[in-house]
């Protein structure tokens, strides 16, 4: 058997990690985003565990999961053609009774700081499945959003 070392080339989005949201003709860089305020959960078949006369079974593969993106920002414009607020909860303007959906959220984690070279995650078919929620803050003003995707992938640039 193989030995793999796994984990092992550390990944800090403080590096100059970025987040753009693409949709059919835009591209919108997402700015000021919180240190420690980015999380996602990859999309994968859901495990579907079961019971054999008492006796836990292997785990059946079931139905793809929507994957999710959180992501906290202090907030910017509320209002206007900038405002990340307007751009989430945005309906769809083909009239097709289906909900938004985004070409593609996309993460770039450089390798190091003001590296040229990194990893970048792309989520796609990515849609907001509630209101961002702003929150007034002493310090700054936040906005928390929430996206889910239906499939993504991984590179290197």
């Amino acid at each position: 058997m193989a030995v793999v070392n796994t984990n092992v080339t550390v990944k800090r989005w403080e590096n100059g990690g970025t987040l753009t949201i693409t949709g059919a003709a835009d591209t919108h860089p997402i700015k000021n985003i919180k240190a420690g305020g980015i999380s996602f959960k990859p999309v994968m078949r859901e495990r579907l565990y079961y019971k054999d006369r008492g006796v836990q079974q292997q785990p059946l593969e079931g139905d793809d999961t929507l994957g999710e993106l959180t992501v906290e920002v202090r907030s910017g414009a509320l209002a206007g053609s900038t405002a990340l607020m307007a751009l989430l909860i945005a309906e769809d303007a083909t009239d097709t009774q289906v909900a938004k959906e985004y070409a593609s959220f996309i993460m770039d984690f450089p390798n190091t700081r003001d590296s040229s070279a990194g990893e970048r995650f792309t989520f796609t078919n990515v849609s907001i499945p509630e209101p961002p929620d702003y929150k007034a803050d002493v310090e700054q003003d936040t906005l928390t959003f929430t996206a889910r995707f239906r499939s993504h992938s991984v590179a290197t640039y």
